[in-house]
């Protein structure tokens, strides 16, 4: 027999809800009786098309991976609390909520959102350091880069749509960019002015024809380009190695590659 209605009793005293790989699970009703609740997993329920949130000021992590027909949150503008949003994996997504009252979060995790198109509402979190994408298959456009203050990493894998990167070239506290897979990226701003930046990786981009300012990066160490078929011209680094044709994998040392609104290493085991 499989779950497809769950309805849940009102209860004040409940602080921690764990629904997973309910496949044919397709509602859940009562949510917003659950005033005290602080985490909510329903990872895997790949029917749950809508959530309905409760207005809680205890909900602190909610995980929605894999619940691959989800296409609306409601009430999770109301979570000013909140400080973990796991969306990872729901492929019909398309656009990310408005995060004005969102004060507190601090990880985003939005890898493999295949439908996702609109990520705007992140130029909300202008003093984060670290932004990382991947699999957002669908995604076009970017947030302008230059209002994210004392950005120091990017990292960009397989966003097939995506054919530029606004205001890279006025972020100045650039220390690490990686970008792998973006297949429609043309031409990269110019990096002259990323002085802080060393070890820039850009692999498989197959459309990219230019990369410029590198030679003018005093930090510059080993950038590494590779699979970048249609580069016409390669910059004169002098004193400096370039590797064409290294094996390094530049996404492989995390175990899932994370929008991350802050910087979160493996030793960070997910809570949920």
């Amino acid at each position: 027999m499989s779950l497809e209605r769950l309805e849940l009793p009102k209860s004040e005293g409940l602080k921690i809800m764990h629904v997973k790989y309910c496949a044919k699970l397709a509602e859940i009703q009562g949510l917003n009786r659950l005033e005290s609740l602080e985490q909510m997993s329903i990872s895997g329920c790949a029917s749950i098309e809508r959530l309905n949130l409760p207005k809680s000021k205890s909900l602190k992590y909610l995980n929605a991976e894999h619940c691959e027909s989800l296409v609306e949150i409601r009430g999770l503008g109301s979570l000013e609390f909140l400080e973990e949003l796991n969306l990872s994996g729901c492929t019909s997504f398309e656009r990310l909520p408005n995060f004005c009252c969102f004060d507190y979060l601090k990880s985003l995790n939005v890898n493999g959102c295949d439908k996702l198109q609109d990520i705007q509402s992140l130029e909300r979190f202008p003093s984060r350091k670290s932004l990382r994408i991947g699999g957002c298959k669908s995604l076009a456009i970017l947030p302008n880069l230059s209002s994210f203050h004392g950005l120091r990493e990017l990292f960009l894998s397989n966003c097939h749509e995506l054919r530029e990167i606004p205001g890279l070239e006025e972020s100045i506290s650039l220390e690490r960019i990686a970008i792998s897979g973006c297949s429609s990226i043309e031409i990269l701003p110019d990096l002259s002015s990323c002085a802080s930046l060393m070890s820039p990786i850009v692999e498989d981009c197959k459309k990219l024809t230019e990369i410029r300012g590198l030679e003018k990066l005093e930090q510059l160490a080993e950038p590494d380009i590779y699979g970048c078929k249609s580069l016409k011209t390669i910059p004169e680094l002098s004193g400096r190695r370039l590797y064409q044709n290294c094996k390094k994998k530049p996404f492989a040392y995390h175990g899932r590659i994370e929008f991350g609104l802050d910087y979160l290493d493996d030793s960070n085991e997910s809570r949920y």
